[in-house]
């Protein structure tokens, strides 16, 4: 029992002894609202704190002391508390505490238990048994938060500066409001004149197609001509280049059209019935008529009768190749549009 009360007293006397050599520092040592501050409280004690129940020591080797604890209700509303760590090196122990203060005057924390610190408000509420009872009481000097008015001796508000701007930031300023408005003229006339241009590149665009069909269409013949064909082949060739012809070109098929009705399916598709096109259409047909005859009569009573070359189911000498010389010739006609790409289509 006389071990007890001896260490008890010892332990009494350490901490008096601590709490009579406190040493506080404050960095920076004037400071003003918002500066971020810090609160250096010093003491040197043979107590190893570190090693009491509750205690939770960081692997860095500093104990978080927990600011949330009633005690430091009072000074909440004065300042804003970041952060409060112990450490130690030997028997000397350092509280440090950072905070912003948002009040000029005075600033007192109150009087705090170092060991309940220590311990949080968890480890207590668990364990009210281990109480400390203001063993070891760390007791703060009054801060004085500064006030910059009074200093710089200002008595009212300034008023209130124009907005400055960097040299040449007007005519930037300009550059862009006049960019904005040519952007919303352009995009005005875009949409005033958009059906116009639409037509335009359909126009376009079917023009280009028309190019095309003639182009592929006269490389269709001249390999017809190089090719050895019969001349039956070479009529069933020739009229399915100029059906696939007149399906591109009028859009619409020609494939089941029979020869004798080529000539009034194709006046049905142009815009106008211009004599040079009519006559065009009826010389297509006569081709057409033509080819039907090589196709289907070889070998018929009809191909033996006399004048031989009027009746026999083959070409002529040269006959071909005057047919193809004329289909291109046919085609630079039908590919004629006065009123600018109005055919059917």
């Amino acid at each position: 029992m006389l071990k007890k009360i001896s260490a008890f007293l010892t332990l009494v006397l350490f901490c008096f002894i601590a709490a009579s050599a406190q040493t506080q520092v404050l960095t920076p040592k004037n400071i003003y609202v918002g500066d971020e501050t810090q609160l250096q409280l010093s003491f040197d004690s043979p107590v190893d704190l570190f090693a009491l129940p509750g205690v939770h020591v960081e692997t860095s080797g500093y104990v978080m002391l927990d600011t949330d604890m009633e005690e430091f209700d009072s000074v909440k509303k004065d300042c804003t508390i970041l952060n409060a760590v112990l450490s130690r090196n030997g028997i000397t122990y350092t509280v440090l505490i950072q905070f912003i203060p948002w009040k000029t005057g005075r600033i007192r924390f109150p009087k705090i238990d170092l060991v309940d610190l220590c311990r949080g408000r968890e480890y207590l509420a668990l364990h009210p048994e281990v109480k400390s009872f203001d063993d070891f009481i760390l007791n703060f000097d009054s801060i004085k938060v500064n006030s910059l008015a009074s200093e710089m001796n200002a008595t009212s508000l300034r008023e209130p500066f124009a907005p400055m701007s960097l040299p040449g930031t007007n005519y930037v300023v300009w550059a862009i409001v006049i960019g904005i408005l040519l952007v919303m003229a352009l995009t005005a006339l875009l949409l005033v004149k958009l059906p116009k241009i639409l037509r335009r590149m359909h126009l376009i665009h079917k023009n280009l197609s028309f190019a095309k069909n003639t182009f592929l269409t006269r490389i269709r013949f001249l390999i017809l001509l190089h090719k050895k064909l019969s001349d039956a082949e070479f009529a069933a060739l020739w009229q399915k280049i100029m059906r696939h012809y007149f399906t591109k070109r009028f859009r619409i098929s020609f494939v089941s059209v029979t020869s004798s009705n080529i000539a009034q399916t194709v006046l049905g598709c142009v815009s106008s019935a211009e004599e040079k096109k009519v006559r065009a259409s009826s010389q297509v047909a006569k081709i057409f008529l033509r080819t039907d005859y090589i196709r289907f009569a070889s070998g018929s009573i009809d191909s033996r009768l006399f004048p031989a070359e009027e009746h026999e189911a083959c070409f002529l000498p040269g006959e071909t190749k005057q047919i193809v010389k004329e289909s291109v010739k046919l085609m630079k006609i039908f590919e004629e549009r006065s009123d600018y790409g109005n055919d059917t289509v």
